[in-house]
């Protein structure tokens, strides 16, 4: 063997020795480097204000788990199990018990091996799961299990699900988690062996077993376990379950339904005696904010489809500061899902101190502005929670396809025969939306990923979708905070055009009226442009270049239009903000009802 070869052998080996080492080494040092236990002593005393006993559960090798059991005074609503992260024992902090029992729950707080007064020594995940499942096992004698949840903190989270994963507890609550230890091990040592971790803890895993709801709550700023690897767990949660704001798209067909049948069985009885002095006015103004404004947009759309009348659009920040003709007769319908948006409601005063007519149409009929107004308009969307607004915006756009074409009929700007096809295509709006939300989620999802590849967003529509790109581009700000604009397809080359490149995602509103061949030379001039663009059209489209995407909506008629392009938007949006990791619910610097100024 010549010199060379020797070395490089000698070199070799000498590397894989080292390496060995390594990775001994790091076996070996595992529990220093995930566990900070602070023991207590036997004899220590908890001073608790509250009422609590000490529990103390057997493991299979005789090791102790001690537990501090707190109960509340009352009958208790169920048992929370806290498991907590790596470091400190039970006695760390009374408000992690007083979370729970100020809302009803027992609370069960365990300490690991060798943390607080627990006994014996963690050697793999065996001891560390194993352990709080035996304790799991013996509270289910004690409580209902349908009534027992698991929350796991930092580093409990991993044993949360697992014991979860392991029986049927009421619900599962992961507070700041990893998507597992091997995925933290490869982030920090991709050169080292997975089997070495001793605590995989792979809650991954353990989410796809769990059929009971799991509630995920992220710390963006977390140092030591970074969002963005946790963040990856949603894709294990159930949809339905993640968010109010995807609850509630979910639910607009069935809100629908209800606002639809109370209409026709109710509000609308006697249309004629309630509408009659209201309607004479020459000239309808339809005044709101944010999305309410956008609903006010479709209503202008509708009432110059099906009627005579002369309407506009007023944003209600803007409208108390302008002169408005008193000898003028002027219906000015106010759209606000709250009934309290300060800007409306004293956009609504001011027009009252002026002696015109109103109407308020909202999802609150407690509030001021149905006490200001002359007639309200319900619309039955029930309570939502989520900020960015979805359901109601539906329920309100409803509202005013219903308004518009009692209006028509009343003053004979359409036919009998219109009418009742409109009605009907209203009656069967709930099955399409319910289809549409199914059909389109997957499409979404594909849409979101591409959407994460852009540095901004534009939507374009012409027409009734107009208001709906508008809405559309205000959805994604609101819940993302990307950057994002909505324009008429008919004004991106009077200046918008400008902004496009690579790195923007167009989406094109593309319906099969009047104007569709235009929508889609709009598509095609920012195509050739180097933008990318997403057609959403019930039309199959033959032509498309290397910058474009199709995809298919069902077949809309005029008065649902705006339903069958607002849904998928809402999803879109939805799916990227979830990627995004931002709160969905609750986004930053909004609230639910605006009631300043």
């Amino acid at each position: 063997m010549s010199k060379t070869k020797k070395s490089l052998l000698t070199a070799f080996i000498t590397i894989c020795i080292l390496y060995v080492a390594v990775c001994i080494y790091f076996y070996n040092i595992q529990n220093s480097i995930l566990f900070s236990p602070r023991p207590l002593p036997v004899d220590h005393s908890y001073n608790y204000e509250f009422n609590f006993e000490e529990r103390l559960f057997k493991t299979t090798d005789e090791a102790v788990i001690h537990a501090i059991h707190a109960k509340v005074e009352d009958s208790a609503k169920g048992l929370v199990i806290y498991f907590h992260g790596n470091a400190g024992n039970n006695d760390t902090s009374p408000a992690k018990f007083s979370l729970f029992m100020n809302e009803g729950y027992d609370v069960l707080y365990p300490d690991y091996r060798g943390f607080g007064k627990s006994t014996g020594r963690l050697k793999n995940e065996d001891d560390l799961v194993g352990d709080m499942k035996i304790l799991y096992s013996e509270m289910v004698k004690e409580y209902d299990e349908s009534f027992i949840f698991i929350l796991g903190y930092s580093m409990g989270s991993g044993i949360a699900a697992q014991v979860a994963a392991a029986n049927d507890p009421k619900g599962l609550i992961l507070w700041t988690p990893y998507y597992s230890m091997v995925d933290m091990k490869n982030a920090a040592y991709p050169f080292l062996p997975s089997f070495l971790v001793r605590y995989p803890l792979r809650t991954d895993l353990a989410l796809q077993k769990i059929e009971e709801p799991i509630a995920i709550f992220y710390a963006e700023n977390d140092q030591v376990l970074p969002v963005e690897r946790a963040i990856k767990l949603n894709q294990f949660l159930d949809e339905n379950d993640q968010h109010y704001m995807l609850k509630e798209i979910h639910e607009q067909p069935e809100v629908i339904k209800t606002t639809q049948k109370n209409y026709l069985q109710e509000f609308f009885n006697d249309f004629e005696s309630k509408f009659k002095n209201l309607i004479l006015n020459k000239k309808i103004i339809f005044v709101g904010c944010g999305t309410a404004y956008h609903a006010c947009l479709v209503g202008e759309y509708y009432f110059n489809k099906y009627t005579n009348i002369d309407t506009s659009s007023e944003l209600a920040s803007e409208l108390r500061y302008k002169k408005i003709n008193k000898d003028e007769k002027i219906l000015f319908i106010f759209i606000s899902q709250s009934g309290e948006t300060m800007d409306t409601l004293m956009a609504l005063k001011y027009i009252k101190k002026n002696k015109h007519s109103s109407i308020v149409i909202t999802n609150s009929l407690q509030s001021s502005m149905v006490r200001e107004a002359d007639v309200t308009i319900p619309t039955y969307a029930d309570k939502e929670v989520g900020v960015a607004s979805t359901k109601a915006f539906t329920c309100q756009i409803l509202s005013l396809a219903n308004l518009s074409i009692e209006i028509g009929k009343m003053t004979n700007s359409i036919s009998k025969k219109d009418y009742n096809k409109n009605l009907a295509i209203l009656k069967l709006l709930p099955i399409k939306l319910k289809k549409l939300i199914n059909d389109f989620t997957p499409e979404a999802k594909k849409i979101a990923k591409k959407l994460s590849q852009s540095d901004t967003c534009y939507f374009i529509g012409r027409n009734i979708v107009y208001p709906i790109a508008l809405e559309g581009s205000l959805k994604l700000k609101e819940i993302s905070y990307m950057h994002s604009e909505g324009f008429p397809g008919g004004e991106m080359k009077h200046g918008p055009i400008a902004l496009i490149d690579k790195k923007s995602l167009t989406i094109c509103l593309s319906p099969n009226n009047e104007l569709y061949e235009k929508s889609i030379s709009n598509a095609e001039e920012i195509a050739a442009r180097n933008g990318k663009v997403i057609i959403l059209s019930s039309v199959k489209i033959h032509r498309k270049s290397l910058n474009t995407h199709n995809v298919s909506l069902p077949k809309e008629n005029f008065i649902d239009t705006p339903f069958i392009y607002t849904i998928p938007l809402q999803l879109i949006s939805y799916y990227f903000a979830l990627n995004e990791g931002t709160d969905i619910d609750q986004p930053r610097n909004l609230a639910k009802s605006v009631t300043v100024e």
